[in-house]
């Protein structure tokens, strides 16, 4: 089950930097599609900040 987080302290940030690969889901709305789910390499996601993830490559862009 998902946990929600108001913001990102330490330790969770320390931990998301640690992260080795994440995954990236999608699903579709209607029962008759399939869930497409890739593997990412660590530099994928980032934070920015206390409250602002990031996917991609360039968030300054």
């Amino acid at each position: 089950m998902a946990k929600i987080f108001d913001a990102t302290d330490r330790n969770l940030r320390s931990w998301i930097e640690e992260q080795p690969m994440w995954f990236v889901a999608t699903a579709p709305l209607g029962a008759d599609g399939h869930v497409n789910m890739s593997p990412r390499g660590h530099d994928s996601f980032s934070v920015i900040s206390d409250s602002r993830p990031h996917h991609g490559n360039d968030w300054r862009a």
